[in-house]
């Protein structure tokens, strides 16, 4: 499966969930996430996306990203995919 169609994927389940999955553009800032994902009653994180069987790798800047947001209580995922993204939606969506 290619990158591109996992990224489809996630937003069509997002947006069938009555969320938003926007696909982010920093001109200038290196590393940063493919998309934030927000869901009914506020809850968001970050995820970047990767082609699945682990021929897709994180880069540095990424990294340090992902960390970045980790630091200011922005929960931030690797996905590759489409399971790991379903696993990831329910434990969110599950109840606490």
């Amino acid at each position: 499966m290619l990158e591109a169609k996992l990224e489809e994927q996630i937003f069509q389940t997002v947006e069938s969930l009555g969320g938003m999955a926007i696909k982010l553009y920093s001109p200038g800032v290196r590393g940063r996430s493919d998309r934030l994902i927000i869901l009914p009653g506020g809850r968001m994180f970050f995820i970047e996306i990767k082609r699945p069987g682990g021929r897709g790798r994180v880069s540095p800047h990424q990294v340090k990203f992902i960390n970045d947001v980790r630091k200011l209580g922005v929960p931030a995922y690797v996905i590759d995919t489409f399971d790991a993204f379903a696993c990831l939606i329910e434990k969110i969506r599950r109840p606490t």
